[in-house]
């Protein structure tokens, strides 16, 4: 498992998540701040990472229409501070370890709150 953290979200989520030994960039960090999020979608497809986002719509759109892609975690609470959409995420990686042998290709995990997920397979099988 490997995170991309979109520019919507903070980019200390990255640092924490390598702290965690999980392989982290910010997208600020790689040249991407401010890019579309379908140059910030083939980065992550080119580099093998999942991309972790509050850009739900988008997002979500971009792995139903792929017929591959390494998937994608979407926070679905607005106006978390970056200390709450870290215990999200956080809880989220644990979540995909347990549950997913920290795998999740065509799969789009949404964090619906603190330990509230729903994993589903896009593109649709």
């Amino acid at each position: 498992m490997k995170l991309l953290i979109d520019g919507n979200l903070s980019p200390r989520l990255a640092i924490w998540a390598n702290d965690l030994g999980i392989p982290a960039q910010a997208v600020g960090h790689v040249g991407l701040q401010g890019k579309s999020d379908q140059m910030v979608w083939e980065y992550a497809y080119r580099n093998d990472l999942i991309v972790v986002t509050i850009n739900v719509g988008d997002f979500i759109h971009l792995a139903a229409s792929a017929e591959l892609h390494p998937g994608v975690i979407v926070l679905r609470e607005a106006g978390l501070n970056r200390l709450e959409q870290w215990e999200r995420l956080r809880d989220a990686i644990a979540f995909v370890q347990a549950e997913c042998a920290g795998d999740l290709v065509n799969r789009v995990l949404e964090i619906r709150g603190k330990e509230a997920f729903r994993l589903h397979v896009l593109p649709a099988e």
